[in-house]
């Protein structure tokens, strides 16, 4: 596993995300939704979660307008 893969292991799980598997066909899951999702998208939804909560916006699922 190479230090960037590692880091971003060690920044889903910090907050509750529950890996499943290992290695590139990792699969995680949110710690409010259940929903699974693949390494690559988990972590994007990560760092969407911490930018909303840097600029304030509540998570309400819908695109504003």
């Amino acid at each position: 596993m190479s230090e960037r893969e590692a880091k971003e292991v060690r920044e889903l799980e910090a907050p509750g995300w529950e890996r499943g598997g290992l290695g590139p066909k990792a699969i995680w899951r949110r710690p409010d939704a259940g929903r699974w999702w693949a390494h690559h998208q988990a972590y994007i939804e990560l760092r969407k979660e911490r930018f909303d909560a840097r600029v304030g916006h509540a998570k309400t699922g819908e695109d504003e307008v």
